[in-house]
């Protein structure tokens, strides 16, 4: 579960990026996060990802307090989080397998169960037969997904996506969108910070949206406006 309640955020420059937003995200939810360039999206993923810390306020992510977490603990926080970073973040010296691979080999995990677990996540995302390329001979639709199997390999309960449709072309959006409703449908939690309205009321999920560090509006998906 995902609890933020009354957090504000202030960069030592003075800035406020996120002022007085308390949410809860319960487990298995699927979450759109909306709203225009400074509207607070970029610090709320970093705090989620403990990256940050809240100036005020309480984040509690998967049972870890994050304004008080350890710095010992935010490896073994961070494996129950797969994050898909919009510019993906490959290793350019490495194949798809291995890069997929690193995610594991990071928090020394036998080879046997790396193999195992590398291909299985590789057919997840149909790039079975892309196993040995490089990310430069990818398609950006492509790039995309070994970056989705990388953060689905350690098996984490919440998978956050930034802008997982950006440049890319409506079937390799839908493509993508419709990983991420798989990964949802087997009980993760998934978080997708999106512009892409169109996508967002396709996909009739719940939608958050910040606006100048403020939390507009909490949007529930059709048929869920009676729930609590």
């Amino acid at each position: 579960m995902i609890k933020l309640s009354n957090v504000s955020k202030v960069y030592p420059n003075g800035t406020k990026a996120l002022s007085d937003v308390s949410v809860t995200i319960p487990d298995g939810d699927f979450v759109f996060i909306i709203g225009p360039n400074g509207a607070g999206k970029t610090t709320l993923t970093k705090l989620l990802l403990g990256e940050e810390k809240p100036t005020t306020g309480k984040i509690e992510v998967n049972g870890y307090d994050l304004g008080k977490i350890k710095k010992r603990k935010i490896p073994y926080f961070r494996r129950t989080l797969g994050f898909v970073f919009q510019d993906h973040r490959l290793f350019p010296n490495m194949t798809v397998f291995d890069n997929v691979a690193f995610a594991m080999h990071v928090i020394g995990e036998p080879n046997k169960l790396i193999k195992q677990r590398v291909w299985r996540f590789l057919k997840y995302v149909n790039l079975e037969n892309q196993a040995y390329h490089y990310p430069n001979q990818l398609s950006g639709g492509e790039q995309r997904r070994v970056a989705l199997a990388r953060a689905l390999v350690n098996n984490p309960s919440i998978v956050i996506a930034d802008e997982p449709t950006s440049n890319s072309d409506p079937i390799m959006s839908v493509e993508m969108m419709e990983l991420l409703k798989k990964v949802n449908d087997v009980g993760k939690t998934v978080i997708v910070i999106s512009h892409d309205i169109k996508m967002v009321k396709y996909y009739n999920k719940r939608v958050l949206t910040l606006n100048d560090g403020y939390l507009a509006d909490d949007h529930k998906k059709a048929g869920d406006e009676d729930e609590v």
